[in-house]
């Protein structure tokens, strides 16, 4: 075993090594193997990051990417410790002695990939087995809750790489028997990370995992979005009635003295208006307990993708938390031209939204097959 510490992008400095590092053994003095020694360098990184690497980290530091993007395509890309060169080779005898011999099962490379992750970017289904095998329970459950720093763990992982297999193993192994009565078994599965707003992963889904999030679907999913699209379309349909019903500042402004003009009620219509403005002010509350639910539920992460795979929805955003409260503000202060110009924006922002529910529609076609 030589110390291998790979920086260089020359050819002459990417040659085949062998991971591990050498030093001393404070208790007995003795020269020994550390089999934790990291082995970097762009020889051993996916293609796409090989631009991405730190060449020149600081004496004693570990170099680092300058971007955690990739597909983790790459001929050699083994981790860069000797436990995962072994699993990545398929070599379970070595990982067996490697493991009794004191290397860390819980090592993580420069894109957080552990032993797992690297198995599944290898499709390595019978080493998979082995790991789950060989390695103890508390081990494993770290292992298969360990995030990399594209924020997969092994199983949604298996899903971005199309590793089924693996995909239904890890499902099967952290499924929980709850009874058995003959040959009828309830059996519990962990949706939490099956929980997104992507559908790249259904595919991989198959048998009771299609019955069940299909269930979980028509139990809660559709009824939620029901709720949701009519507390919107109340609120849209509020809003446009009492714009329909306003005083247009340019139509009577030689006709009032008064730039509150608004304040003004005069006529049936007038209140109409007023009682259609405070219902419209009640609903922008309940818009507003209905995106703080949906926030806290879903986290901030998934919360923040739903914006951005939705912009119709930040425009709604605007102008709920921006344009109607301008708006309030500018009858307060008797600025009534303002208060129009407000009002015309805010029918811009959140009319759209209803294209949001359009394409929620017809997402449901494309997960057809869950019924299938």
């Amino acid at each position: 075993m030589v110390e291998a510490f790979k920086t260089g992008p020359d050819p002459q400095a990417r040659g085949m090594i062998r991971p591990g590092k050498e030093v001393e053994d404070e208790a007995s003095g003795e020269r020994v193997v550390d089999l934790n020694a990291r082995c970097n360098g762009s020889f051993f990184i996916p293609i796409d990051q090989k631009n991405e690497l730190n060449l020149n980290p600081k004496i004693g530091e570990t170099p680092n990417l300058k971007s955690s993007a990739t597909n983790y395509a790459a001929p050699c890309y083994w981790g860069e410790f000797p436990l995962s060169f072994a699993v990545c080779l398929g070599q379970e005898d070595i990982f067996v002695w490697l493991l009794h011999r004191g290397a860390s099962p819980l090592a993580v490379d420069l894109n957080g990939n552990n032993i797992l992750h690297l198995l599944v970017i290898h499709n390595k289904l019978e080493m998979f087995k082995s790991c789950i095998e060989l390695l103890e329970d508390d081990i494993l459950s770290q292992l298969l809750d360990k995030r990399n720093k594209q924020n997969y763990i092994p199983l949604t992982l298996a899903a971005f790489c199309g590793r089924k297999e693996i995909f239904n193993l890890i499902l099967s192994y952290r499924s929980k028997v709850l009874w058995i009565y003959g040959d009828i078994h309830a059996v519990e599965y962990l949706l939490t990370d099956l929980d997104t707003d992507s559908t790249a992963h259904l595919e991989m889904l198959s048998g009771v995992m299609k019955e069940i999030v299909d269930w979980k679907w028509n139990l809660f999913g559709k009824q939620i979005l029901l709720a949701n699209f009519l507390v919107y379309f109340l609120f849209l349909v509020s809003y446009l009635l009492g714009m329909y019903l306003r005083k247009p500042a340019a139509a009577i402004a030689n006709l009032s003295s008064s730039s509150c003009y608004i304040r003004n009620v005069e006529s049936r219509a007038d209140y109409v208006l007023s009682v259609i403005e405070v219902w419209t002010y009640l609903q922008l509350l309940l818009r507003v307990v209905v995106e703080v639910r949906q926030f806290r539920t879903l986290g901030w992460r998934l919360w923040s993708r739903d914006l951005i795979l939705a912009p119709t929805k930040i425009c709604f955003l605007i102008g709920v938390f921006i344009l109607i409260p301008v708006s309030l503000l500018c009858r307060i202060i008797c600025q009534s031209v303002l208060e129009d110009y407000s009002c015309v924006a805010t029918v811009f922002c959140i009319t759209p939204h209803i294209l949001f529910y359009i394409r929620l529609h017809f997402l449901q076609h494309e997960l057809s097959f869950l019924k299938e």
